[in-house]
């Protein structure tokens, strides 16, 4: 019993820890200007035009909205 008990309690832990990364990332992801000094940065444009940061992106948010 005690095990089990235990292994739920890391089970609820990680999903916590798991949301919790997730609408950290999801923050940050809606400030990019963030990942730079200067919102007109080269790396902070290439880097919000990049297809695979957006579908990344979208899918953060779909994740947070849950």
């Amino acid at each position: 019993m005690n095990v089990l008990l235990n292994l739920n309690l890391f089970h609820r832990l990680q999903l916590e820890i798991s949301h919790l990364t997730l609408k950290i990332l999801h923050f940050i992801s809606s400030h990019p200007q963030w990942l730079s000094e200067s919102p007109n940065d080269d790396a902070t444009c290439f880097l919000t035009n990049d297809p695979k940061f957006q579908a990344s992106t979208n899918l953060l948010q779909k994740l947070a909205s849950r």
